[in-house]
């Protein structure tokens, strides 16, 4: 569409502008986050009963197993067997409970430092042994020990993305610019 009006021609170079400015800010600010988690007895968010991280659609889940330098304080270096599990598994603190290992923290001392699992929170997945997550559920993960550490993890689709591009569409539709 060309410009007839040069008061047409700058309002609609204006309302560009900011929908590219838009867009680039949706890349960089609401795409994905990245949550931390680090499994160990130590960490003192495992020491109040559950611990809760709300995630959105594409965000990242690192886990970092225990890593020790050298022989620990307390002479015993932890490892961890990490199970996804149902409601029932999380609120008993048993994996049997139609769970599935998901990461194994076994090399406390290792070479290459220490290890770190990553989940993608993704409504569909293109690896056969990937997991696809649904906004508004709950997933649990745990380690099977009786010290009953668990860790419970909430899944929120993020509507912000949704509001941004409606609000784009408006104005470009109220800006006679739409095809």
């Amino acid at each position: 569409m060309l410009c007839q009006l040069g008061q047409k021609c700058v309002m609609e170079v204006v309302v560009l502008t900011i929908l590219s400015w838009v867009s680039v800010w949706a890349e960089e600010k609401i795409i994905f986050d990245r949550h931390a988690v680090y499994w160990n007895s130590s960490n003192p968010k495992f020491w109040h009963g559950e611990y809760r991280v709300a995630v959105n659609i594409n965000d990242y889940l690192d886990i970092y197993c225990p890593y020790y330098e050298g022989p620990p304080s307390h002479g015993r270096m932890e490892r961890y067997i990490l199970f996804m599990v149902n409601h029932e598994g999380y609120t008993s603190c048993q994996h049997r409970m139609r769970g599935f290992k998901r990461w194994e923290c076994n090399r406390p001392s290792g070479p290459d430092g220490p290890l770190r699992f990553s989940e993608k929170f993704q409504l569909f997945t293109p690896f056969s042994l990937g997991f696809e997550f649904r906004p508004g559920h709950e997933y649990y993960y745990i380690c099977g020990l009786s010290a009953r550490q668990c860790l419970v993890i909430i899944f929120i689709l993020a509507v912000l993305m949704f509001l941004l591009t409606s609000t784009s569409d408006i104005l470009v539709s109220q800006m006679g610019l739409a095809p």
